[in-house]
């Protein structure tokens, strides 16, 4: 009879105790192996979608939309498939309500490469307005 001991998740070699518990290590080993080789190729499969470029063609790109007393004008520019940077260029927005929507919503839209970011509290009409205007220039800047 042999005596079961807990099978340790260590980089020692496992100890002979019997060959029942042998098989178990080995079918254990074997799992791991796959599960980080599966990691591996999805890691490997993001790593290449992320540099081939983006989703996005390079340039810069206007962009338009409805705010709470005018239009937002502003430009997005791409840089390697990516949101580089976003620069408004007209707005009637009323001032201090809305001044802080005018920076940290690019900022949000550029660090999550995405225009589904929160409003600001407060000036969430302009917010809004922002991530329009940036979705209708990528709009322009699809890949073909």
């Amino acid at each position: 009879m042999c005596h079961e001991i807990p099978i340790a998740r260590t980089t020692a070699p496992p100890k002979k105790v019997c060959p029942q518990l042998e098989n178990a290590r080995e079918a254990y080993s074997i799992r791991t192996t796959r599960a980080v080789m599966i990691a591996a190729a999805i890691c490997g499969l993001l790593v290449a979608s992320c540099s081939s470029g983006g989703k996005w063609a390079e340039g810069t790109y206007q962009g338009r939309a409805p705010g709470v007393h005018g239009d937002v004008l502003l430009t997005v520019t791409v840089e390697k498939g990516r949101i580089a940077k976003i620069t408004i260029d007209k707005q009637e927005e009323a001032a201090g309500v809305s001044d802080l929507a005018f920076t940290r919503v690019p900022e949000e839209i550029i660090k999550s490469q995405s225009t589904k970011v929160d409003a600001v509290s407060g000036a969430s009409g302009t917010s809004n307005a922002i991530m329009t205007a940036v979705e209708d220039a990528l709009s322009k800047a699809v890949k073909k």
